[in-house]
């Protein structure tokens, strides 16, 4: 890997680290990059999830430690969210690399398209 290459996705994982800050959504942005890199579509799935967990992390610690999640009226939500989220880890690892990444390609393109129709 050069150092250029290294330089440029530092600044991708940059700017999708604060579009995921501002509006959310950075993670189309960082796992273009990462299939573009040549990087098999579950590793650049991993590696986009392992980026938004620091951005999540904080967040709920942040709105925890000021009072704004409840987490008594909310314990079901997040023990689905876990189970869903490992689920999800573990049956991705089974799909066809080159059909995860032409579903994901083509999600980008869809996106790409309603960003710009409606922008």
């Amino acid at each position: 890997m050069s150092i250029t290459f290294l330089v440029i996705m530092f600044f991708v994982a940059v700017a999708a680290g604060f579009i995921n800050v501002v509006s959310g959504g950075g993670g189309f942005l960082s796992i273009s990059a990462l299939l573009i890199s040549g990087l098999p579509p579950a590793n650049a799935l991993a590696t986009n999830k392992m980026q938004a967990l620091g951005s999540s992390l904080t967040s709920g610690i942040y709105f925890l430690r000021h009072g704004r999640i409840d987490l008594k009226n909310n314990k079901w939500v997040f023990i689905a969210t876990f189970f869903g989220a490992a689920s999800g880890t573990i049956f991705v690892q089974f799909i066809d690399p080159s059909f995860l990444k032409k579903i994901t390609s083509d999600i980008n393109y869809r996106r790409d398209a309603l960003f710009y129709f409606f922008a």
